[in-house]
């Protein structure tokens, strides 16, 4: 008779089948280490499962490697720019949603003013030299914050931030020379440009200029380059806590005007003030506003001195 032989089957080693289902389940530094295990044990034991450890290295491998490619397509997407309109394609004068800022870029896109929008564009520039230094740099906001001084002047300046969309090197060698400047709102999306909002009387400043008077308490500013009834020449706080009646009002704001038009006002406008009456003064609204008028049809442009 032939001798017995055992045809029970070498059993399968447990490490190379975790190692497996690890690398199955994405844990790759894991089931690499238990292949590398089940491959030593493998060496010298007699089972079955070499096949199984190296599918989990190689799987494993291929986990990782997928995993770099991911983390650089990442990174690169971080550093890339923005992309969309440059807010150097906005009109001036225009309104803008979308802000975004990449170094010397702003990238936004344009919005109807009346419809809700972060913020407006007060001017565009063009540049003699290249804005490319830190003292260039300062030049243009500067400038900037220039063309908007009736903004500044007229509201308050925390009420929005400056930017400026300025070219950088490459742009420059293209052609490019102009920076845009942007005002962004501090407080959330508006409907109507800043020069549009109404003011309280209490708010007005010297220079400002309203297009139609309203005893509502409330007036609406526009640019002095535009058609308008007022325009506020100085504004005081008078000393003292007795209520300043007309006479004193006028006498206050003819004090004024002497010092603004180094004279009484020009014979072709009026001078008229604004304030609070008694109850908002006894509340603590202490300010005259001294205004001029015209005699005769609308004012066309600033008429305080330069």
């Amino acid at each position: 008779m032939p001798p017995e032989t055992d045809d029970t089957p070498a059993p399968t080693n447990r490490l190379a089948i975790i190692a497996l289902l690890t690398a199955i389940l994405g844990l790759a530094l894991l089931a690499i280490g238990f292949a590398v295990a089940a491959l030593v044990q493998l060496r010298r034991r007699a089972e079955r499962g070499r096949s199984l450890a190296i599918a989990a290295l190689a799987l494993s491998t291929a986990w990782l490697v997928a995993g770099a490619v991911l983390l650089a397509a990442t990174a690169e997407d971080e550093n890339a720019p923005p992309e969309g309109p440059r807010a150097s394609a906005l009109s001036e004068s225009g309104c803008f949603g979308g802000f975004r800022q990449a170094g010397t870029k702003i990238f936004a896109n344009a919005v109807p003013c009346a419809a809700p929008h972060e913020g407006e564009v007060v001017a565009k520039l063009y540049l003699a030299e290249f804005p490319g230094d830190a003292r260039s740099a300062a030049e243009v906001e500067k400038a900037c914050r220039a063309r908007a001084a009736s903004l500044y002047a007229g509201r308050s300046s925390d009420e929005f931030a400056l930017f400026t969309d300025r070219p950088d090197e490459e742009d420059w060698r293209r052609g490019e020379h102009a920076a845009t400047c942007l005002l962004r709102y501090t407080d959330g999306p508006k409907s109507v440009p800043l020069n549009e909002l109404p003011k309280a009387l209490s708010e007005l400043a010297a220079g400002d200029c309203v297009g139609k008077w309203s005893g509502s308490g409330f007036v609406y500013l526009v640019d002095c380059g535009k058609r308008h009834e007022v325009q506020v020449f100085a504004r005081i706080t008078p000393k003292g806590d007795d209520y300043p009646d007309e006479a004193r009002a006028y006498v206050l704001c003819a004090d004024q005007a002497r010092r603004v038009f180094g004279q009484n006002p020009p014979e072709h406008l009026r001078m008229r003030y604004a304030g609070p009456d008694e109850l908002a003064w006894a509340r603590g609204e202490r300010f005259v506003a001294c205004l001029i008028t015209s005699k005769k049809g609308l004012l066309t442009h600033s008429m305080l001195p330069n």
